[in-house]
Formats: structure tokens, sequence, C-alpha cells
């Protein structure tokens, strides 16, 4: 059995006495969502913050597929709180998330835009099409990562899967607070 982890960080915002760190896209609705399989973290993003589209433009597509290293990955988010959902997997479910992957890196299928894929939803829709979880449209679901991070919890509840949390820097207010699992 192999697996994959659903790596998600949590949206947050500045505590008052730290004004000075930096804001996050998003605040406690933003964060960050990508899928490590074996020694690779996988993640869909806008390419330019300044031109991200309110609705999917395909003629002119404002998206980035990448990998990551796991310490590229922990550069990249360190301080922040992060969410792992280990989730099992076989051999033909790793093919086409890694199938996906390598077309995606090349040429994007879709666009980043507010209204249309993201990184939670991009997740969703390949977690649904693995049969790994169940429900309607991404927009009730996931349509930021901290909704995604509710329902895979619920699901790794229900499932069995792993969760691990790795808090992040007290000088930030958390999506999701403490976390019971």
């Amino acid at each position: 059995m192999r697996y994959v982890v659903v790596r998600i960080i949590h949206g947050s915002v500045r505590r008052r006495h730290y004004r000075r760190e930096a804001k996050e896209l998003g605040g406690k609705m933003g964060g960050h969502v990508g899928i490590q399989i074996d020694d690779l973290i996988y993640d869909f993003k806008y390419r330019d913050i300044s031109r991200i589209h309110i609705f999917s433009n395909p003629e002119s597509k404002n998206c980035i597929f990448q990998k990551h290293t796991p310490d590229e990955w922990k550069a990249c988010y360190k301080d922040n709180q992060e969410t792992l959902v280990t989730i099992p997997v076989d051999e033909t479910e790793i093919e086409f998330l890694l199938d996906f992957y390598r077309k995606n890196i090349l040429e994007p299928s879709y666009d980043y835009s507010f209204f249309g894929q993201r990184c939670a939803s991009s997740c969703y829709d390949l977690l649904k099409k693995i049969n790994k979880i169940q429900g309607g449209h991404y927009f009730f679901n996931a349509f930021y990562p901290g909704m995604l991070r509710k329902k895979l919890l619920a699901k790794a509840r229900q499932a069995g899967y792993g969760v691990v949390v790795i808090p992040g820097s007290p000088t930030r207010i958390w999506e999701g607070g403490r976390i019971d699992i």
C-alpha cells in the first residue's frame, strides 16, 4: 500500500502587536494546498498575483503547476500552520495523479481564477476522481483551503486516515484555531 499526503497550509491574519508582518493573500480564508506523492509535492497556483482572473480565461492562463521537494516546501511555508492528511492509494491512483501532474506542469489544462480552479478546488477535484472524497461542486466543498481541510478531516475520522497538525507561528491567528482530531 502506498500513500499520498494532502498538505494544507492554514490561512491566517497577523496578531494586533505584529502589524509589521506581511499580509497573507486571502487572510484566514487564504492558505495553500499541495499533494505529496513520494518525495515530491505538487501544487497549483497563480503565476502573477496582480493578474488573478475573476473567472477562468483559457485564452490567457495565469497559472502554474509546480513540484517541490519537502525541503523546498518547508522553506516556502516555514512558520505556517499545516495539516497533513495521509491517504492510502493504489498504483493505479498514483499513476493517474502523476500523469495528471506531468501533463499539467508542461501545459496547464485550466486557468487559476477566483470563481474557477484554485489550489484547494484542484486538489478536491483530483481526490474525487480517485474516489478518496465524495461531494458536490467544489464551490460548496473546497472554495478555499479551510473548507477542504474540514472536509478531509471529517473523511479522515470516518476512514481512519492519518492526520498531523504542525503548529504555526504564535504571531498569527490561524484559520481553524485549535485543532481537534
